[in-house]
């Protein structure tokens, strides 16, 4: 090969610095009934890839997977009284590689996800457990981590967004100042390792006060972490580092910080202003 040739091959100006939203990979991690499914079916053009129950109060598209793939006989993909799809996750997966609708997956949950592919992996195996499909994590691997990571590559190369949603739990982590009550998630350890690395936002959804004349409690996204809680931003866009989520215009609020320079220190004088609106009322 020639140096004209490489230099050929070789990108010719930079990549642009225009970010969507709605194309990025996101970890969503908060305690049950926060709302993190409402948030991303609020981003436009998403599609809900539901691994259990719980969605059929939110509108929009939603496929619903009932097992992670095939084993035993043919499972045809199904539409039920609702109109939601169901089908396998390695089917939705070659459909979304065929398709070119939706810019936005949700898998609602991560969680419930992994469990299915752990229990499709260990049957087609005849293990009843992991550990029971090789020694020294060899089996954790076949069975847990490698088959779920390379289904959610496939998605992420069509290059649609992806919206992770997984719980909240407390682990104690250890520092040099000391011992730290930490906010984490409860995906197993293989699978997320994979999805923190993908993931270009990780977000932690805490519950706020109760205003006035409101029946619930506002609804607190933290994007930047620290000891206390897992969550963080590679992008550069400037996102609050705590704001209070719009029940009516979350998308767009969202939207703004990457649009609206002034969005960011609005919405955190917005939270703060909260804050101290409780700290009077004690």
């Amino acid at each position: 090969m020639t140096p004209k040739q490489a230099n050929a091959l070789l990108p010719d100006k930079p990549t642009s610095k225009i970010i969507k939203p709605e194309k990025l990979s996101y970890l969503l991690i908060a305690q049950p009934k926060w709302g993190k499914t409402k948030f991303f079916m609020q981003f436009p053009n998403a599609l809900l890839l539901a691994f259990e129950s719980g969605h059929s109060f939110q509108r929009g598209y939603k496929i619903v997977i009932d097992k992670w793939d095939q084993h035993r006989g043919k499972f045809e993909p199904t539409k039920d009284d609702e109109g939601c799809s169901h089908m396998t996750m390695i089917q939705a997966v070659e459909v979304l590689e065929a398709s070119d609708k939706f810019d936005f997956v949700i898998i609602d949950t991560a969680d419930m996800a992994v469990k299915m592919c752990v229990d499709y992996e260990c049957g087609k195996r005849g293990v009843e457990h992991p550990a029971d499909a090789g020694d020294f994590g060899k089996g954790w691997d076949l069975t847990m981590t490698a088959p779920f990571r390379k289904a959610m590559l496939r998605i992420l190369k069509t290059g649609r967004g992806i919206g992770f949603i997984t719980h909240t739990k407390v682990e104690i982590a250890k520092f040099s100042t000391g011992e730290v009550a930490r906010k984490e998630s409860t995906l197993p350890k293989g699978p997320m390792a994979f999805v923190h690395g993908q993931a270009d936002i990780v977000m932690h959804g805490e519950f706020g006060r109760k205003n006035a004349g409101r029946r619930l409690r506002d609804r607190i996204l933290v994007c930047e972490g620290d000891m206390d809680t897992m969550a963080g931003n590679r992008t550069g866009t400037m996102l609050p580092a705590r704001y209070i989520v719009s029940p009516d215009k979350t998308w767009e609020q969202f939207k703004s910080f990457f649009t609206d320079a002034t969005a960011a220190d609005k919405a955190e004088l917005e939270y703060k202003s909260s804050l101290a609106k409780k700290a009077k009322r004690k």
